[in-house]
């Protein structure tokens, strides 16, 4: 039964491409784009004054590190508000302006009305960051290479130690190609939220809320552990057990799947307990022999259980985008270090910090929508819920 269950959902799966009309898709997303000219005239000005801002500050060589980075995290900041405010907004509109209802009566796939929706409040916050993601760029120009000198392509100023590096081992064009990365994800990742409280969370107000709360509960709680975790993720050198990485990670992809494939009852019942898994992970390390009074002779699960906690911290913390700048910017040459347990010999096999800083916070929002819009195209439900 199982075995069938899982064949109709592959076959399903298999089918979902063709059962969406892509042209009906970009006319949706231009029609919502010529809606609100207004909109993206805000969206526009914000990275352009920054820019500005950027390009017409005194240059001094001792303060080129300083104005790059802060000019990047800046349009960070700015990318990611203005995301969040149009997601607000689009919310906030009265429920006439966000739907059209000759499009239920149509014969559409729900993958199609999934996408639509998505488009309603991901076109606009896209179209505006892809038209000034070039203006990065342009300040290369005036930053990372002064007046076209020629500068950067063979040399980097170390800030840590006050010296020019030869850019064969400091190179400064891979550092600014996954600050772009990070740029991206700045539209990407609060987009991916509000995609997904969208689509699995019904009163609006509670989205707003959730919107603003879980971005500002993961700031506070990587800033409070970023030293004794996430910090250490880099600075730790016995190795770390590479299972708890590959779990997270894979619970971060499979989570979006299941809150979209689940009713809301199931939803409700999946929080339940992974918030009892949590709980017991958190408790189990002060039952190991390693804590004063501990119940359990395991002394491996208390390491593994510190591994946990470095793997939750890593996926955490690479979430602030500022501190992946930095991360960058300062300790390129860093990596996790990790057992390859598989070989049986103990070789150290590293994780670059690109991997965690450049390439994750883009792949983890795009794999987001990705298995959100699969879990809700393979449910069975009527395609407009």
């Amino acid at each position: 039964m199982i075995t069938g269950r899982l064949g109709a959902l592959y076959n399903r799966a298999v089918r979902l491409p063709v059962l969406v009309n892509w042209e009906l898709l970009r006319r949706r997303a231009r029609h919502r784009l010529a809606q609100q000219p207004g909109w993206i005239v805000a969206g526009v000005l914000g990275p352009l004054a920054i820019s500005c801002w950027a390009i017409l500050t005194p240059f001094d060589i001792r303060a080129e590190y300083n104005d790059f980075r802060r000019a990047a995290i800046v349009l960070c900041a700015c990318y990611v508000t203005f995301a969040a405010v149009y997601a607000i907004q689009h919310w906030l509109r009265p429920a006439s302006d966000n739907e059209d209802e000759e499009l239920k009566l149509a014969p559409l796939s729900a993958l199609q009305f999934f996408l639509h929706r998505s488009a309603d409040l991901c076109a606009l916050p896209l179209f505006c960051m892809l038209l000034t993601l070039p203006l990065y760029g342009v300040l290369l120009l005036y930053v990372g290479d002064p007046y076209s000198s020629g500068s950067a392509d063979t040399w980097f100023f170390n800030w840590s130690h006050g010296y020019w590096e030869a850019a064969g081992t400091n190179p400064w064009s891979w550092r600014v190609f996954f600050i772009s990365l990070d740029l991206l994800a700045a539209t990407l990742l609060p987009l991916s939220l509000a995609v997904l409280l969208n689509e699995t969370v019904g009163w609006r107000l509670l989205r707003v809320l959730l919107l603003i709360a879980l971005p500002a509960g993961l700031w506070f709680a990587v800033e409070r552990a970023q030293y004794d975790y996430f910090r250490m993720c880099y600075k730790q050198t016995r190795g770390h057990d590479p299972w708890p990485y590959a779990g997270v990670f894979l619970i971060l992809l499979l989570l979006p799947f299941i809150l979209g494939f689940f009713k809301a009852r199931g939803r409700v019942l999946f929080g339940l307990l992974l918030a009892a898994l949590l709980l017991f992970g958190a408790a189990l390390p002060f039952l190991t022999n390693d804590a004063p009074g501990g119940l359990i002779d395991v002394p491996a699960i208390g390491r593994v259980m510190g591994d946990l906690r470095y793997a939750l911290a890593y996926f955490a913390g690479h979430l602030s985008l500022d501190k992946n700048i930095g991360l960058l910017l300062d300790r390129y040459q860093s990596a996790v270090l990790t057992t390859d347990i598989t070989a049986g010999n103990l070789i150290p096999q590293r994780v670059a910090i690109w991997v965690g800083a450049g390439l994750y916070p883009p792949l983890i929002a795009v794999m987001s929508f990705v298995m959100l819009g699969l879990g809700l195209a393979l449910r069975k439900r009527h395609p407009t819920e």
